[in-house]
């Protein structure tokens, strides 16, 4: 109990650091153009780092694994990219807000909250079957997830994105977890030191965003609240029900639950800003899910119990 206390108390951190995003932005400190230029300093450096970061200080395990939890991820996005594409058509969405929908649908903050919670629900020797489970985001989110944006406005997918930086790093990555190399320390440091920069500077630019809306607009719509049951209640009873009876494993399983239920990527407005999409839905899908995983995540750990 006391180690997800010290999760939701890490969640609440997230809303301080968009309050101060909110703030500054309101105060003239961050405009709009200085969110864009932060969004392309993060997503073409500190975001690639903070991949790289993670797979060289992850501890090896066998291929066997890796694969498993790398198949498994894929799958399960699979799943997603259908769901998403159904979404739309069944609750109307407005063409100009179909491709934040579809983001928000399939990709979760499974790195900065994700991460802490498996750690404090499973235990730390988790948190690496977590990481593999994690890689194929961190590939399918600048590729898909562009897509999806670029979508929402009429554009093509570019085949440029593949050579973007984040992609090369994920793509990186995955090479890192299957060939046991001891990598330099200062050079493990140096992408740890670069990537711990990416969450608050996303999270700022959210708080950025919001602050040019509207406050009545904060709240949300019905048709927004229906994405947030689905994403943080619905989707992760949706893998336990489904799986449970096929891995045994209860690690595996805990992981694929706790990370089917996060809130909203966190990078989705910095995309936003940069390919396309609708800037303030996304912003405003990544502050509810987040606020209310603060009710979902106890329950999710009590389901992992039973």
């Amino acid at each position: 109990m006391e180690r997800l206390i010290q999760v939701l108390l890490k969640v609440l951190v997230l809303f301080l650091i968009i309050t101060v995003g909110y703030v500054v932005s309101r105060c003239g400190i961050l405009s709009q153009e200085g969110s864009r230029t932060l969004s392309r300093l993060v997503i073409c450096v500190t975001f690639p780092a903070y991949i790289l970061g993670r797979a060289m200080a992850a501890e090896q395990a066998s291929p066997r694994l890796v694969l498993l939890m790398l198949g498994l991820s894929f799958a399960h996005y699979l799943v997603l990219f259908g769901l998403a594409w159904l979404w739309p058509r069944v609750f109307r969405v407005p063409a100009a807000q179909i491709g934040s929908y579809r983001f928000m649908l399939t990709f979760a903050n499974v790195g900065f909250v994700g991460f802490p919670v498996v750690a404090a629900v499973l235990g730390d020797e988790a948190v690496f079957a977590a990481t593999m489970f994690n890689l194929p985001f961190n590939l399918l989110v600048y590729t898909v997830g562009v897509m999806m944006l670029r979508g929402s406005r009429g554009q093509r997918f570019n085949p440029r994105l593949l050579l973007t930086p984040s992609v090369v790093a994920c793509l990186l990555a995955i090479v890192i977890a299957l060939v046991p190399i001891r990598w330099p320390g200062v050079l493990r440091e140096t992408c740890q030191t670069l990537g711990a920069i990416t969450t608050p500077a996303a999270l700022l630019i959210i708080g950025a965003t919001l602050a040019g809306m509207p406050l009545r607009l904060l709240a949300g719509s019905p048709r927004l609240y229906a994405l947030c049951a689905f994403r943080l209640v619905l989707m992760p009873l949706l893998v336990w029900a489904a799986l449970r009876g096929w891995i045994g494993d209860p690690i595996i399983l805990g992981v694929m639950v706790l990370l089917a239920g996060m809130p909203v990527a966190t990078n989705g407005t910095m995309l936003c800003l940069t390919y396309g999409g609708d800037q303030q839905l996304m912003a405003q899908g990544t502050f509810l899910t987040t606020l209310l995983s603060l009710l979902t995540i106890p329950l999710m750990a009590l389901l992992l119990q039973v």
